[in-house]
Parts: C-alpha cells; structure tokens; sequence
C-alpha cells in the first residue's frame, strides 16, 4: 500500500483531510483512483477532485466511470459536479461535455464559461455564439454573463469574422459594467481589428485610460493598424 494509502484513510478521504483535493488532482491519481473507488461514502467535494485530476491527466475512460458514480449516487445534477463533468470531457475532447450541459436542470455562470471555453478549445465557435445567445434568451434573469463569458463570445466573433455580433458583445459588455476591465477592452480591440472594422477598435481603445490598457492591448492595437493597413 502507498504512503497515500497509508496516510489518509479512505473514511476521511475528501471529508477532513485538507490535503486530499490536491493529492486526487496531481501526485497521486492512480492510486487517488482506487482509493476513491473503495470509499465508503462520497460528497462534491470527492467528485470534484477526483474530476479535476482526471481532466489534467485526460482519461475520458475514467470520467465515464466517475460519472456512472454519479448517476448511481444521484448527485450528476449537482451543479458543481456537473460543471466538472463538462469541464473533464470537454479538456478530453469528448462531445459527452455537450450531453451533461444540456442536462444540466441548473446552470450558473461558471457552468456556461466552462462549456463555451471547452467548445472553443475543440474548435465549435459558431455553438459558443448558440450558447452565448442561450444564455442570454432563456436564463437572463438568474444567470448574467461576465467578463469570461463576453470574452469567449468576443473570441468566436473574431474566428467568424462576426463584426455584426461583435457589437452586440461590446453592448452587453458596457451593460453589465465589464467595460472597464483590461481583458476585455483588450479583446473587443482585437476582434473589431480582426473584422477590419478599425475605427471601432481605436475608438474602443482611446477610450480605455489608465489600468484598462496594459502591453498586450497596445500591441493589440498596433498589430489591428498593421492588418488593416492604417
């Protein structure tokens, strides 16, 4: 038996011992696995773990038995481990990501980030915009975008060249006070240089002062004159 064996007993494991997220997560997975598999009792906080190092180790096989787990403990609804279920299949490449969000009876604005930053890693840009709409449509009063949310959406308009949808990004980003945020000044600069619409983007930036510009917003700028040949 493993000095992780050893040290934590599978009763406590993920119940008291502060030290077992992490050793689910990085050093120990393997055994962290079977150790998991033979506890007596489990809680979000195991599945979230245990879910957190299988996604960095991508095993899709060992989500798909986690999530069997859960199903049978009827906790798979849970928003956080649903949310970590999607998070786990979509860093697998897996289109399961999309089952479990559509499933899921209650999202929260991580949930919604996760999967459309998943559908962007997968390269599904026009779903994220799907998504995006979604969001916004259906669960408006109970779930409202952020800055990570605008900015996953800003990227897919990018990709697309979707200039039209880029500014309806850029309102809600000024609607919900995100406006002033570096990363986001930064990449509504980026997408309005990338849909070559170049007074947009300067005007996006000269209105940003002080903290709300850093390095890479300027040389967001400069390459966005350089591609539209300003």
């Amino acid at each position: 038996m493993s000095i992780f064996s050893k040290s934590i007993p599978n009763n406590t494991l993920c119940l008291h011992h502060p030290s077992a997220a992490y050793a689910l997560k990085v050093m120990f997975l393997p055994e962290a696995l079977k150790v998991f598999k033979e506890m007596p009792q489990w809680n979000v906080v195991c599945f979230n773990a245990v879910l957190s190092g299988i996604s960095q180790n991508g095993l899709p096989g060992e989500a798909l038995k986690v999530h069997c787990l859960a199903v049978k403990l009827a906790v798979e609804f849970d928003v956080y481990v649903a949310t970590s279920l999607v998070t786990v299949y979509s860093n697998c490449g897996d289109v399961s990501a999309s089952e479990v969000f559509k499933e899921m009876p209650l999202k929260s604005v991580v949930s919604y980030n996760v999967f459309v930053s998943g559908l962007l890693q997968n390269g599904i840009p026009r779903l994220v915009l799907d998504v995006f709409k979604d969001m916004i449509m259906v669960g408006f009063l109970e779930v409202k975008p952020n800055s990570v949310t605008l900015v996953s959406a800003r990227f897919a308009c990018a990709t697309l060249l979707y200039a039209c949808f880029g500014r309806q990004v850029h309102g809600l980003a000024l609607k919900f006070a995100s406006y002033d945020e570096v990363i986001l000044v930064t990449a509504l600069v980026d997408m309005y240089s990338k849909c070559g619409c170049r007074h947009a983007a300067f005007n996006v930036f000269n209105a940003a002062e002080g903290n709300n510009r850093n390095l890479i917003t300027w040389n967001s700028m400069i390459s966005g004159m350089m591609l539209n040949a300003v």
